[in-house]
């Protein structure tokens, strides 16, 4: 088995996947699977998807070269990513450990499928686990009326919110300056597991509803990556409270401050 241990990324993503016949997606950020996706649709690849969250899990197969007029991609399911920090990844909110076996091994299944053509694989069918009720439901998707085929890769980071469209809006960890008025968008429990001193917590959905919470400004806002952070920044700067994002979001300020550390 060959592996790269190398960041998948706009650039390398078509020359990677296209030594190879079938694409498995078990990553857990939009823009990678945005990313994923695209260059399996460029490249006619099967894309095999697999998704946890808590104690629910969803699998399907995406095939835009598929026979029959059954090509279907992520984006048919997702035409447009949530807005930035709207829905925590499995890292930030967790996920029942079993729930990621049995997904897994759906995904397994569907890609042995894919290779031997045996059986049918879940092509137009999304299957959802709730692993609290111990049931699993199928749902029919088919072709988004507004999608148009993927022709090139994106900024995908940009596209998904991951970071703030104006750069001038962001700084380093290392521009952090003493006595700064510092806001952490992230929840009460991520907090205690890590934060800047001095900072303030406001969670995310407390400040998009009441921004003056953060006060009048000028503010520096950060969460775990810089998503949240970012959709933080545009509410606070459109009620006209200056505020800049902490680009890479606390993990940055940890790797400068702790190098070699243990990561959050």
């Amino acid at each position: 088995m060959r592996q790269h241990p190398l960041r998948l990324t706009a650039e390398n993503a078509l020359g990677l996947f296209a030594d190879y016949d079938l694409v498995i997606d078990g990553s857990d950020n939009f823009a990678t699977r945005y990313l994923a996706n695209d260059a399996a649709a460029i490249l006619g690849l099967p894309y095999v998807w697999g998704s946890v969250f808590q104690f629910d899990g969803q699998v399907t197969v995406f095939w835009q070269g598929a026979p029959d007029g059954r090509g279907l991609d992520y984006r048919d399911l997702h035409p447009v990513p949530p807005a930035a920090g709207e829905v925590l990844s499995c890292d930030e909110a967790g996920v029942l450990g079993a729930v990621c076996g049995t997904i897994g091994s759906m995904m397994a299944t569907e890609a042995v499928k894919l290779i031997t053509g045996v059986g049918e694989p879940l092509l137009g069918r999304v299957q959802i686990v709730d692993a609290l009720r111990g049931e699993w439901r199928e749902v029919r998707i088919g072709r988004h009326a507004d999608r148009v085929p993927v022709t090139e890769l994106i900024d995908y980071d940009l596209f998904c919110g991951v970071r703030p469209s104006d750069e001038s809006l962001s700084i380093d960890a290392d521009e952090l300056l003493a006595g700064a008025d510092l806001v952490d968008v992230r929840e009460p429990f991520e907090h205690d597991i890590a934060h800047i001193p001095g900072d303030r917590l406001i969670p995310l959905a407390d400040l998009l509803d009441d921004t003056s919470a953060a006060g009048a400004g000028p503010v520096i806002v950060y969460c775990k990556t810089g998503a949240r952070s970012a959709r933080a920044v545009e509410a606070l700067r459109s009620a006209g409270i200056d505020a800049m994002s902490l680009r890479g979001g606390i993990q940055a300020w940890l790797d400068l401050t702790d190098p070699g550390g243990p990561r959050y």
